[in-house]
């Protein structure tokens, strides 16, 4: 899938890391509400007062749309973006070592969101990151309903800022604005 413009807005100039984040947390929330899901993957560019949403299927080329987005911010001089995107994870507490090796083979061979629902947590992810290395974090974990039996939801919002220029080694987009 080529990235598509979802809509962009104007707001009151510049949008903060904290306006941005807050935005795309009304999004999910509505979505959520009205629909039990969002579209695919969604990332919000903040280039002074301006705001420009694009969907993403992000399991297509994830190195290519990288370095996509990279250019794109550069090039709209971003100094803010919020990557909105469901994700599972699964819990390993109280498991022999060797069942634990066997479900982290299963999830690197078939994804963690073929592991059996009661194995792993569905969730919701929104960071937002600026120029300066900060960051901020939303999670919501997502109960799932069968079809027929109503909407997904969203549980409580859990909340993180990581303030300044700390940014996790192990974080894949914190250097995209640099």
């Amino acid at each position: 899938m080529i990235p598509k413009p979802y809509k962009t807005e104007k707001l009151e100039a510049p949008v903060t890391r904290e306006a941005l984040h807050e935005l795309a947390i009304v999004w999910v929330e509505e979505q959520f509400s009205r629909k039990g899901t969002i579209p695919n993957m969604m990332w919000l560019f903040a280039a002074g007062p301006f705001v420009m949403w694009l969907e993403i299927d992000w399991e297509d080329n994830r190195a290519g749309y990288l370095y996509a987005m990279s250019q794109l911010m550069k090039r709209i001089e971003a100094h803010a973006y919020t990557i909105i995107s469901e994700a599972w994870s699964a819990s390993t507490d109280n498991l022999p070592p060797d069942e634990v090796q066997a479900l982290i083979d299963f999830a690197e061979k078939h994804g963690v969101q073929a592991l059996p629902p009661h194995m792993r947590d569905d969730m919701l992810m929104v960071t937002t990151y600026d120029k300066g290395g900060s960051r901020l974090f939303t999670r919501y974990l997502v109960t799932m309903r069968l079809p027929g039996f109503g909407l997904s939801f969203l549980g409580p919002r859990q909340d993180e800022d990581i303030g300044g220029d700390i940014v996790p080694v192990q974080d894949v987009f914190g250097g995209l604005l640099k």
